[in-house]
């Protein structure tokens, strides 16, 4: 499941920070869950 989830999250984050001229990093953290 995160493993799919990750990549819409990260672009979201891109989105966001070009729309709004914000910095954005993507910590990519494993979740044992």
């Amino acid at each position: 499941h995160h493993a799919t989830e990750r990549y819409g999250a990260q672009a979201v984050g891109e989105h966001l920070a070009a729309k709004f001229k914000l910095n954005h990093e993507f910590v990519d953290i494993d979740n044992p869950a």
